[in-house]
């Protein structure tokens, strides 16, 4: 996303989707289907198929046009092909989707997109929630964006506005290779419902069920949210590796952290990132137990208190890490907050948190947990505290966690809950669009704070900020570097196919092959083999139709490949 589309106002008055005589179909050979409004997007998406059931054109890109929005009443799942859906190219706010209730069972859409193959997203906006229905208890809020389903696939975010959703904006319930998110907002996640729900929603990803070769977030503004960024503590699987670079976050009313990682691999990257009032509620996590709710069990302070750290991960010894050049901000709104509930501040009139007087709030703790802090080379200035004044951006919403702390069974269906301000400030998508600013003053220390004198935070929000020289300083070479390249022909194959793969370096080698629902059904590589080119066979004739993902590891390296039998 460029700097502009973030500034462009919206229309006035947007095309609507209504009732058309036939549903829109798309071309039988082009690649490009522009989507028309008449019809919800999961209807002409999901129908894209042959009289057979199969993909019309499994390289389809479905593009959404300019200053339209578009409704979605049900999932899409993408088993077997790679979705693509971006907005054109061009002036006029972004193409905008909406969830709606479905017109035949009358329910909400709760996972919008169900992922079982690669995913590229670009240039549009996804509310999970209609405007109509703010001011209200939002009854139709969609649950999450994307819900991985299957293993060994990319998922790839750039220039997008997510905002408005229940739970989480991805839960990944499968191992996935690649996760890429860049140029993107995503906001007012979580849910104070009526039924009881709590600060445990509202997770940016969710990898608490599967692994990941590749996690990627640059440039990126995540604000109001009531749980973490990256939830992947007590995972099946490891990070193996991540780059966390230039983000700016704003306003995690978290209890878990910010960077809640779990099992860690090869290389953690955390540098260039502006932290405003991101934590003002909560405790460590870093340790395999957890107690309930404020009350954590993990690294405490002198007093026994229970440390309040962003980022944490589960103890490992081997991991590459590297924190440098963040920046955090506590505002004095989120500063009284906090000493409100300081240790010694006596009762904290929440009957569920423990005894009287027990105070898990006790101030501005370290963004590091001991164990990380001993694990790089510059812990006393890998963040920086200043004070900041951002442009336009919503306050922190102390009024919602001190609510939150106090009110016994915590729900909205209470006297004494104020909408106005015991919720967040949601907004529709437009004002992320045309209002929301976190940009700061040229003249802050925060401006050159970065790697070789670049502004901390996302650098959209600076556009006389030459991005590409900022970005390249903070070392690309990350966890592309692990990922080794598999190719394969043909592809899609009826009986056989050669895979293809090229070593650096001579190292111990598997292949295996594993079926859609992560079934080991082949092993082709068992051996120690030189550096170069190699090739090898895989006879499917006795193989179901259908997706399969090759895993190879080759050292510490490791790649992932799709491949598709058809009959």
């Amino acid at each position: 996303m460029t700097p502009m589309l973030r500034s462009l106002a919206l229309a006035a008055a947007f095309l609507v989707a209504g009732s058309a005589a036939a549903q829109q179909t798309c071309p039988a050979t082009p690649d490009l289907c522009v989507l028309q409004n008449a019809d919800p997007i999961n209807v002409v998406i999901n129908g894209d198929t042959t009289a057979t059931g199969a993909r019309a054109n499994p390289d389809r890109i479905y593009q959404l046009q300019r200053d339209v929005v578009y409704l979605m009443d049900s999932n899409i799942r993408n088993t077997g092909y790679h979705l693509q859906i971006v907005g054109a190219d061009g002036s006029g706010a972004l193409p905008q989707i909406y969830t709606s209730l479905n017109g035949t069972s009358g329910n909400r859409v709760g996972d919008a997109f169900f992922q079982e193959g690669d995913i590229t997203f670009r240039n549009f906006s996804f509310s999970g929630v209609l405007p109509e229905d703010f001011g209200g208890e939002l009854p139709n809020m969609s649950t999450t964006f994307v819900r991985t389903a299957a293993s060994g696939f990319d998922l790839i975010m750039d220039g997008l506005v997510v905002v408005n959703l229940e739970a989480q904006i991805v839960r990944a319930q499968s191992a996935l290779r690649k996760m890429i998110v860049t140029n993107t907002i995503w906001a007012n996640s979580g849910w104070l419902g009526t039924d009881g729900t709590n600060f445990g929603a509202g997770k940016g990803v969710d990898l608490r069920d599967g692994s990941i070769d590749s996690l990627i977030f640059r440039n990126n503004t995540f604000i109001n949210y009531t749980d973490r960024i990256i939830r992947h503590r007590s995972s099946t699987g490891p990070v193996q590796n991540m780059v966390f670079d230039h983000n700016t976050i704003l306003n995690a009313v978290s209890y878990h952290g910010t960077l809640a990682l779990g099992q860690v691999g090869n290389s953690i990257k955390i540098t260039n990132n502006l932290f405003y009032d991101s934590f003002v509620a909560g405790a460590d996590t870093s340790d395999i137990v957890r107690q309930s709710e404020f009350d954590e069990s993990g690294e405490v302070y002198a007093n026994g208190k229970a440390k309040m750290t962003w980022i944490l991960s589960e103890p490992n010894e081997t991991t590459d890490w590297t924190i440098s050049n963040n920046v955090y901000v506590v505002s004095p709104e989120v500063q009284a907050f906090y000493d409100a509930f300081s240790d010694g501040g006596g009762d904290d009139g929440n009957p569920d948190n423990g005894t009287d007087g027990d105070n898990d709030i006790i101030g501005v703790g370290p963004p590091l947990t001991d164990h990380i802090a001993s694990r790089i080379s510059n812990p006393t200035t890998a963040f920086t505290q200043m004070s900041l004044d951002l442009t336009n951006a919503p306050d922190a919403p102390v009024d919602m966690v001190t609510w939150y702390r106090t009110e016994t069974g915590r729900t909205k269906d209470t006297a004494t809950f104020d909408v106005a301000t015991d919720d967040y400030d949601r907004r529709t998508t437009a004002y992320f669009l045309t209002d929301f600013d976190p940009s700061y003053p040229t003249t802050s220390p925060a401006y050159t704070a970065g790697t070789n004198g670049c502004p901390v935070g996302d650098l959209t929000w600076f556009p006389g900020v030459d991005q590409a020289a900022c970005l390249a300083s903070a070392d690309e070479r990350g966890p592309e570097a692990n990922l080794l390249a598999i190719s394969n022909a043909p592809n899609p194959f009826r009986t056989g196919t050669t895979l293809r793969y090229t070593l650096d370096r001579a190292a111990d080698v598997t292949m295996t092959v594993y079926d859609a629902l992560g079934r080991q059904v082949a092993t082709l590589v068992d051996a120690t083999e030189a550096a170069g080119e190699h090739t090898v066979e895989w006879s499917a004739a006795a193989a179901a139709p259908g997706l399969y993902v090759v895993r190879l590891q080759a050292g510490d390296q490791v790649g992932t490949h799709r491949m598709l039998v058809v009959r």
